[in-house]
């Protein structure tokens, strides 16, 4: 009963078992989600709609500070690139959005990670896309 899902791996484990990433997704989605986003940790994200995947890589932090926030902020980040598009979970419109926004999600679940609390330091937009261009680092 929901159009996008957002499990952790050991949220899927417990769900339906242990099984590959792959399978997780497609399982899911035959569950009924058009969507489904799976966080990966170190390894970063996969997102799963229609017969498509698409991964996008981990960033790296130095230390954990603090990991209370991290899946709020990722989803935060994934929701804010879907929720620019007037149909979200069309196809044509996942197969170009969703790279950005799992590496706009990936990111923001990332930094929340580096300051005490679950929203305080989060970053601009306009810093987010300043450090996914390389153009800045986020500090706070």
């Amino acid at each position: 009963m929901c159009d996008i899902f957002l499990p952790g791996l050991e949220e899927a484990k417990f769900l339906i078992g242990e099984q590959p990433v792959a399978e997780y997704g497609k399982q899911f989605l035959q569950m009924g989600p058009k969507l489904v986003v799976m966080k990966l940790g170190q390894e970063g994200s996969i997102g799963f709609y229609q017969n498509e995947a698409v991964q996008s890589p981990a960033f790296r932090m130095d230390k954990v500070v603090d990991p209370v926030g991290a899946g709020d902020a990722f989803a935060a980040g994934l929701l804010s690139v879907l929720l620019d598009e007037d149909q979200p979970l069309d196809e044509d419109v996942l197969n170009i959005c969703l790279p950005k926004a799992l590496k706009r999600a990936n990111l923001l679940g990332a930094l929340a990670t580096q300051f005490k609390g679950d929203w305080e330091g989060l970053p601009s937009i306009r810093e987010v896309e300043q450090y996914i261009e390389g153009q800045e680092m986020i500090t706070r």
